[in-house]
C-alpha cells in the first residue's frame, strides 16, 4: 500500500509537471506568433533601442515604459455612451509624465519598418516634452482651454525642434503630422469655443515645419514662453470663451500627465543634439 501511494504521488506529479510545460510552450508559442505577425512592432523588442535613441539625442537616459489603457470606472463607460464623440478614445496613447516616456504596448503597420519609425518619432516626442519640462507649467494653467492652448503650442515648437534637430526623422513627423490633421473630428459636432481651438490647431498642424522658415524662432521658446501665448490667445480671440468640453487629442503628441505643482521642470534644458 505505500508502494501505491509513493508510485500516485509520483504520477501526480508527473502530470502537474507536464501541464505546467504545455502551459509555458503554449505561452512561448503565442509570443512568437505574435512576433511573427507582419507590420507588428513590439515595445519589449525595441525598447532598448528607443532608450539608447533617446540618451543619443538628449545626452541623458530616459526610461521608457508602456502606456496602457487607463482603467475605466463604470460611470466613465456611461460617460463614453452619452459624451461628445470627438473625446472618446480606445488606443492608449503615447504620454509622459514629465519623468518618463510611455508609449503603447506595440504598433501594428504596414511593414515593421514603419511601425519601428512610428516609435522612434513617439519616443523623440516625448523625450523633447521631458527636457522642455512641458509637464512643469500644466498645473498653471487656469482653465481647460488655457491647458489645451498651451498644449497646442508646446506641440508646434516641439515637432520644430524635431524637424531642426532630428533630420533623420523628418519624413515620418511629416507623414504623423498629416495623418493627424486628416483624422481630425468634423466642425459641426463641437462648441463654438471647441471649433475656435480646433481651427488652430489645424493651421498649426497644416504648417511644414521642415521648413528654416517654419521653425524660426519656435525652437527657441520655453514653455513659459508657450504659457504665455496661450493666455494672449484667449484675449485675443474671445471665440475660445464659452462652452468647452475639450478637443480630440493628436496622435503623434500624445496626453501629458500630471506635472509638477511646483512648477520646476525635472531637467534644465539643452538644446538636443544634431542627429541625422
Amino acid at each position: 500500500m505505500p508502494r501505491k501511494a509513493t508510485d500516485t504521488g509520483s504520477l501526480t506529479s508527473i502530470a502537474r509537471r507536464a501541464t505546467d510545460n504545455l502551459v509555458a510552450a503554449l505561452g512561448t508559442a503565442r509570443t512568437a506568433l505574435g512576433r511573427q505577425r507582419p507590420g507588428v512592432v513590439r515595445l519589449d523588442d525595441v525598447r532598448r533601442r528607443l532608450e539608447l535613441l533617446v540618451t543619443a539625442v538628449y545626452d541623458r537616459p530616459i526610461p521608457i515604459t508602456v502606456a496602457d489603457a487607463a482603467k475605466r470606472r463604470p460611470w466613465a463607460l456611461v460617460r463614453d455612451l452619452i459624451g461628445p464623440p470627438h473625446l472618446r478614445r480606445h488606443a492608449p496613447l503615447p504620454a509622459t509624465d514629465g519623468e518618463r516616456i510611455q508609449l503603447p504596448r506595440e504598433i501594428e503597420r504596414g511593414d515593421a519598418a514603419s511601425a519601428l519609425a512610428e516609435y522612434r518619432l513617439m519616443a523623440i516626442e516625448q523625450a523633447e516634452r521631458i527636457a522642455r519640462g512641458t509637464a512643469s507649467r500644466v498645473p498653471a494653467t487656469a482653465t481647460s482651454v488655457e491647458r489645451d492652448l498651451y498644449l497646442l503650442r508646446e506641440g508646434a515648437v516641439v515637432d520644430a525642434a524635431i524637424a531642426r534637430t532630428v533630420p533623420g526623422l523628418r519624413s515620418a513627423l511629416s507623414a504623423a503630422r498629416a495623418l493627424a490633421l486628416s483624422a481630425r473630428p468634423p466642425m459641426v459636432a463641437l462648441t463654438d469655443a471647441e471649433r475656435a481651438v480646433e481651427g488652430l490647431l489645424r493651421e498649426s498642424l497644416g504648417t511644414d515645419v521642415t521648413l528654416p522658415a517654419a521653425g524660426a524662432g519656435a525652437t527657441t521658446e520655453t514653455p513659459d514662453d508657450s504659457l504665455e501665448w496661450a493666455r494672449q490667445t484667449m484675449r485675443d480671440v474671445p471665440a475660445v470663451h464659452g462652452k468647452y468640453r475639450g478637443i480630440a487629442p493628436v496622435a503623434p503628441w500624445g496626453s501629458v500627465r500630471g506635472g509638477s505643482p511646483t512648477g520646476d521642470p525635472k531637467f534644465v534644458y539643452a538644446p538636443p543634439k544634431l542627429i541625422n
